[in-house]
């Protein structure tokens, strides 16, 4: 009589691991599918998000469907900025563990706004060029816009643009893509009627509505 003992660990392939070419934030949904097999069956299955071999998070084993296990959740609201490794595990009936895994790229920083060569003072024809940029998830050129508020020396026109003094503000409008990583608008100030003292601020968010204003 002779025994044969299973050494070999389960099959363990994460399917999906194209949407994890993307970067993610908090609160947002992770779905992960995988392809688990093992001659001596599976006894567990699970799915965690570590640093350095650490867990910081487990993804919940949802459901199976057509030949994969699906994991799932969201991402917790207070998560770093950084890059973790995202494993599914499995482990058959005598031990065996197996895994795969695919990193997870986490982005919480907004888009770096400069303004390129505004003159301080200006009359007829206001040029504003700025250069957005975003190493990770990207600009969202669609978000990326402009407000002129009036000033009364160190006061600033209020948002709804009433104060304790009857001012400007010109509420956010689009910056106009130009080239690269530079927006612009040219904006008439006699036309409309501009004299005087005015702040400005240029917003923008990433891909992923990380949101920064430059002031």
């Amino acid at each position: 009589m002779f025994y044969l003992t299973d050494g070999r660990a389960p099959f363990v392939n994460i399917t999906n691991k194209g949407l994890f070419d993307k970067y993610y934030r908090e609160n947002d949904n992770l779905l992960v599918l995988a392809e688990i097999s093992d001659a001596s069956g599976i006894s567990q299955k699970w799915s965690s998000v570590m640093i350095n071999g650490v867990e910081v998070f487990p993804v919940n084993y949802d459901h199976f469907e057509d030949e994969e296990y699906y994991f799932a959740r969201n991402t917790p609201v207070d998560i770093v900025e950084d890059y973790y490794d995202l494993f599914v595990f499995a482990e058959d009936e005598v031990g065996n563990r197996g895994n795969d895994s695919v990193v997870l790229k986490i982005d919480r920083s907004a888009p770096v706004i400069e303004l390129v060569g505004l003159d301080d003072v200006v009359s007829g024809m206001l040029v504003v060029i700025a250069n957005v940029s975003d190493e990770k998830a990207g600009v969202d050129n669609e978000s990326v816009e402009y407000r002129l508020r009036e000033m009364n020396g160190t006061s600033v026109c209020p948002e709804d643009g009433v104060g304790t003094w009857d001012c400007y503000d010109s509420g956010w409008i689009a910056l106009d893509y130009v080239v690269d990583d530079l927006f612009g608008v040219e904006i008439n100030t006699t036309e409309i009627g501009l004299n005087g003292e005015y702040w400005l601020q240029i917003r923008a968010s990433d891909i992923l509505g990380n949101v920064g204003v430059l002031e």
